[in-house]
């Protein structure tokens, strides 16, 4: 819709230049005023003309815009000083615009591009809140657009079981008695909710929970006691199917769930730090780090801490690894 606008007001100020006996170089586009005060469209071809001429440039677009025959698509034209600016009339535009939007409105033809896009992502340790809710009709609406354009394109979720605040659900499980089943909610993921804050006051208050939610996450990360591993799946399972159910009452689906600690147990997090260390990046003192003072940041990257447990960034980089190898486009 917007070139058709467009192609009517090039043709309208090209008839315009027809009057005039100068030859003029017609390769010219029209650009976006800063203020939408000034119209919808605009054009410098008066500085074009104005050598020609040998009239001011201001002069020229008035001199202009008096020629032109203004389209029926647009309320009026005017010149604003050297510019030729074009005035929609919406009244008009809104309904033409009505009349051509169909199924296919904005399709185009599909292409070999892939497009491997990531959205939502919320923590799995309570229900969706309004600012997740946000992100998933952003990333929901691109993926659709870019569906539109004629792009494959992958929705993924990437599942946080490794973070601290599943340790503190685990360890509410664990240390405190605490059942899923007992919780005040209607649904899973708010149980789970209501869990996380009964856990997370109690390990606030009390530095031996806190220490202990420490050694259940490098316990996990080991992946060597296999009743930890169900312990923290299960939660993570059960969170994750009560936030599936609220994406699918908005019509969101992911074509893809990605467990972040899949790249601990594949080996990835450990093949991305030696890159690192062969590559010369790596510090060694408390904790593995790069020094990004190097490249004016003054901060220091941490890739594992002191008990040799990675981080979240560390395993997001190993993400992002993965991604690229699944499309040409990773969003």
């Amino acid at each position: 819709m917007y070139f058709e606008i467009e192609k009517q007001a090039i043709d309208a100020l090209n008839k315009a230049l027809d009057q005039y006996d100068e030859d003029i170089d017609r390769n010219f586009r029209l650009e976006f005023p800063p203020d939408p005060k000034l119209g919808d469209l605009a054009s410098t071809i008066a500085f074009a003309l104005t050598k020609k001429l040998k009239t001011a440039p201001n002069l020229v677009a008035e001199d202009l815009v008096s020629k032109i025959e203004v389209p029926d698509i647009f309320e009026k034209v005017q010149n604003f000083g050297p510019y030729v600016n074009f005035f929609i009339d919406y009244s008009k535009f809104s309904k033409l615009l009505l009349e051509k939007v169909d199924d296919n409105y904005g399709k185009l033809e599909k292409t070999d591009e892939k497009i491997v896009l990531e959205h939502t992502s919320a923590n799995p340790n309570g229900p969706l809140h309004i600012g997740h809710v946000r992100n998933s009709i952003f990333g929901d609406s691109l993926s659709r657009l870019l569906k539109l354009a004629g792009r494959e394109v992958e929705t993924q979720y990437y599942v946080n079981d490794m973070g601290r605040q599943i340790a503190i659900i685990v360890y509410g499980i664990r240390e405190m008695g605490l059942k899923i089943e007992d919780q005040e909610g209607d649904k899973i993921d708010e149980k789970i909710g209501k869990l996380y804050f009964l856990a997370n006051k109690e390990v606030d208050e009390n530095e031996n929970a806190n220490e202990k939610v420490s050694e259940l996450i490098q316990e996990y990360e080991k992946g060597e006691s296999e009743e930890l591993n169900k312990t923290f799946e299960n939660v993570v399972e059960s969170c994750v199917s009560g936030i599936k159910e609220t994406l699918n009452r908005i019509n969101i689906y992911h074509d893809d769930f990605v467990w972040e600690g899949k790249f601990i147990r594949n080996g990835d997090v450990d093949k991305l730090v030696k890159y690192f260390e062969k590559e010369g990046f790596v510090s060694h003192e408390e904790v593995d780090y790069i020094d990004l003072t190097f490249y004016n940041i003054e901060k220091e990257f941490v890739l594992r801490r002191s008990n040799g447990t990675s981080l979240y960034s560390t395993r997001d980089l190993a993400y992002h690894r993965y991604k690229a190898t699944l499309g040409d486009v990773v969003l």
